[in-house]
């Protein structure tokens, strides 16, 4: 699974794997023979990946995300407060709403897994300054 999400990441990117290559001051072989599977890199080098594109180092490695870990991460994480800042609105719905809507994206491949984690973001950013506004009008 890395070689293949390596190859799409440096695709997207629209690099050739000589650039990849002197981007992480790797050789073009080298980068070849991840892309062909037969050579896995190091911890370090798969760091380096991760941060160079963007993603994490389960993606790269072909993990997935199960929904009660996603779950966790969306309630617990990004939006621990959101529940008591907003007692209106339900978490649990708009939360799935979001998760359905990006997961369908992903499957239906209109948007990128890094596009959604950049979707994810964005949106965290954006409540937490509304709920930096409201803090301010009470």
């Amino acid at each position: 699974m890395f070689d293949k999400r390596l190859r799409t990441l440096r695709e997207n990117k629209g690099m050739s794997q000589k650039e990849l290559a002197e981007a992480l001051t790797l050789s073009p072989s080298t980068i070849g023979m991840y892309e062909q599977g037969s050579r896995q890199p190091d911890h370090d080098k798969l760091l380096i990946m991760a941060d160079y594109f963007g993603v994490t180092t389960d993606y790269l490695l072909g993990h997935e995300v199960h929904e009660e870990k996603a779950n966790y991460v969306i309630k617990e994480v990004l939006f621990p407060n959101l529940a008591q800042k907003l007692p209106n609105i339900d978490i649990d719905q708009y939360i799935s709403g979001i998760r359905e809507a990006l997961y369908k994206a992903v499957n239906n491949k209109t948007i990128t897994p890094e596009r959604a984690e950049k979707l994810i973001e964005e949106t965290t950013r954006y409540l937490m300054f509304q709920i930096e506004q409201l803090n301010k009008e009470i």
